[in-house]
């Protein structure tokens, strides 16, 4: 498995979380399917009802 550097506290580690801090360690792509998704999310999902 790959080092993946913490991006919170700069310890070095494997796996989903930081071993230190327990931060996540997101490693995806920014791409234009996901930015499509996003937008789609943020108009169709709402955290509180209309009224």
């Amino acid at each position: 498995m790959d080092l993946i550097t913490c991006k919170n506290c700069g310890q070095a580690g494997t796996g989903k979380f930081c071993h230190s801090c327990g931060e996540p360690h997101y490693q995806h792509r920014i791409t234009l399917g996901h930015m499509l998704h996003e937008a789609a999310h943020l108009i169709t999902h709402f955290d509180k009802g209309f009224l």
